[in-house]
């Protein structure tokens, strides 16, 4: 899994650790609480130029991502190998992967 996701390029961590749920009595699907999967666009004067000139999708997200955007999924792979969430998880709620 770590290769087939490139898990190396979201944390310095060695060796990467990737976890799954432990159910209870009291919490029997293992999850506790929920945490935002994001992606989050803030718009600058260059965003706003490129939408006003009509650029396509690719020139948007390739400014959108030299300003530090990430995507959704990955975010979720960062919070996956952080211990937050597990990589299942991420991939049923992006639908990537």
């Amino acid at each position: 899994m770590i290769e087939q996701f490139e898990l190396e390029k979201y944390t310095d961590q060695r060796p990467i650790k990737l976890w799954k749920p432990g159910s209870s009595t009291a919490n029997p699907s293992g999850y506790h609480g929920r945490r935002a999967i994001m992606e989050f666009l803030t718009m600058s004067d260059a965003l706003r130029r490129l939408v006003m000139q009509h650029a396509n999708e690719g020139d948007i997200e390739k400014q959108a991502r030299s300003e530090g955007m990430h995507s959704m999924y990955e975010d979720g792979i960062a919070k996956a190998v952080a211990g937050i969430t597990t990589l299942e998880e991420v991939l049923r709620v992006t639908q990537e992967g």
